[in-house]
């Protein structure tokens, strides 16, 4: 039946257009024109399309890598959505409570999920939890309540995968609860099974800085919350357990020049001057400028160490050195050849938050820079090196330890996709949903005259032009909405219809 109908060229065209209207709807919410027609491709066409691909499968499905997983990935799945809250928040919505329904009712995640599957009580709770998984709601959710205001999706009822029902408020405070109570010997979050490294040993007493800086930024977005929802007695209890731990950071963390990667089980520090083999990781530096871990001097040195011992025109390395003997005590890690994945390779996930940061910190040439390191389309003239698609990211690009120096692997079903689009969008154009209207804070190349995003927001659209006259990279000199001057950087909520015309111009603010 199907052939014949499709024989016929009208139905065929009809459903061309379906297809073309699928697409425009998930890709029309967010345009931008820029100085560089590599940002303009993939923003508008390439990296949305891999964003909803990824949010769409996961990690299911792969013609390039036979893992042993199926089903949806809990941490993989809750940052998915983060590329595409802006584009489909009700069906964010619906991913978010099948999320949900995959924590524990003791507050820690299940580490894969299918939603397809659900009966309460099914799933056997196991030994084998992750400290990071059950943290990344404190992402998801809040970023969809930016983009949305549906506060009252705080209020629903979800059950959890072993007993028990609670309100997706009540989730995100089980979920830190959890981390809260699995510390190790100097007040840093136990690395359980693993953090988001899957290939680092942090088990017994190991003590991992990632998921560390991870929980403390959900601490903010928590209280953040509570605030808003007038939860005082949340605010004083999560306020409390946020400068312990900052003091805990402030103490045991800093390494004089970076932060720790973390502590093993041996008490040995992992990821510092005297670390043997490898002295310093990606996550740290960049978790800690996203957490607001420490003052702006030594976030910044971080961030500095970063850019002198792992950057390369390749994009980020993870860890430098690469360990070249195996140390049972670190890990698996430890076993790859050095430059490949997790030891000593250009983790493409990882290396977009080294541009959150830069682009945190208002350093938006150095921003560019690390974002175009590893940007697939900045790769056509190098494609006979780097060998995969110059349109989606890869999980991995080799690193410089290896002889293959820059070579790409495992391209499509990468976190990369929904955190590059975070990062181009959010950070270095500078436009990202916040509770009370959309925040205008850049972080561009300063060579830049300015450039313009178009984007949708609860229902308005909001055509914003910003100007860069004295080429700096960020800080606004003014912002004029509908013809109005405000302070500040916050653009306010429209009604929905309504077309909002923003002008910002970089600068020194004027009084």
């Amino acid at each position: 039946a199907k052939k014949k109908k499709y024989s016929n060229r009208k139905n065929v065209e009809a459903e061309f257009r379906k297809v073309e209207s699928y697409w425009a709807e998930r890709m029309g919410k967010y345009r931008c024109q820029t100085p560089s027609a590599e940002v303009n491709s993939m923003v508008n066409i390439w990296n949305q399309l891999q964003c909803h691909t990824t949010f769409n499968w996961s990690r299911s499905a792969s013609f390039n890598e036979a893992g042993g997983r199926d089903g949806m990935g809990y941490r993989d799945s809750h940052q998915d959505t983060l590329g595409v809250v802006h584009a489909i928040p009700a069906l964010v919505k619906k991913k978010l409570v099948d999320l949900l329904k995959g924590q524990h009712s003791f507050g820690a995640a299940m580490h894969g999920i299918q939603p397809l599957e659900w009966k309460q009580g099914k799933h056997n709770i196991h030994s084998h939890i992750f400290s990071d998984d059950h943290l990344w709601m404190l992402l998801s959710v809040p970023a969809y309540l930016k983009e949305t205001g549906d506060m009252a999706f705080l209020r629903v009822k979800v059950p959890f995968a072993d007993k028990g029902t609670a309100t997706v408020y009540d989730h995100l405070k089980k979920a830190l609860d959890f981390s809260w109570s699995k510390r190790g010997p100097r007040g840093f979050l136990l690395g359980l099974a693993a953090d988001w490294n899957d290939c680092l040993n942090l088990r017994g007493k190991g003590e991992s800085m990632f998921s560390t800086f991870l929980f403390l930024h959900g601490l903010n977005e928590l209280i953040t919350l509570a605030r808003r929802l007038k939860k005082s007695a949340d605010v004083k209890k999560y306020d409390k357990i946020r400068s312990t731990l900052k003091s805990a950071i402030d103490k045991r963390a800093w390494d004089g020049d970076w932060f720790l990667r973390g502590y093993l089980d041996s008490g040995k520090k992992l990821g510092g001057k005297k670390s043997e083999q490898s002295k310093i990781f990606i996550n740290s530096q960049t978790w800690a400028v996203i957490a607001g871990a420490a003052g702006r001097d030594k976030l910044e040195k971080a961030m500095d160490s970063l850019n002198e011992h792992l950057a390369t025109e390749h994009g980020i390395v993870i860890n430098h050195p690469a360990y070249t003997e195996h140390d049972p005590e670190v890990g698996a890690v430890t076993c790859f050849p050095g430059g490949l994945k997790e030891n000593g390779g250009i983790f493409c996930h990882a290396n977009t938050w080294t541009v959150v940061a830069e682009g945190l910190l208002g350093r938006g040439d150095r921003a560019f820079e690390l974002y175009r390191s590893f940007l697939p389309a900045a790769k056509n003239d190098t494609a006979d090196v780097y060998t995969m698609e110059p349109y989606v990211y890869s999980q991995f690009i080799t690193g410089k330890a290896h002889p293959n120096f820059g070579r790409a692997r495992n391209s499509w079903l990468t976190g990369t996709a929904s955190w590059g689009f975070v990062s181009i969008s959010q950070y270095i154009l500078g436009v990202r949903a916040d509770y009370d209207g959309l925040i205008v804070s850049p972080a561009i190349p300063s060579s830049w005259d300015g450039y313009e995003v178009t984007r949708q927001y609860r229902g308005a659209t909001y055509q914003i032009k910003v100007s860069n006259p004295s080429h700096v990279s960020s800080g606004l000199a003014s912002l004029t909405v509908d013809g109005k001057k405000l302070l500040g950087n916050r653009i306010p909520i429209a009604k929905a219809g309504r077309t909002v015309v923003v002008n910002a111009v970089l600068g020194l603010a004027s009084s």
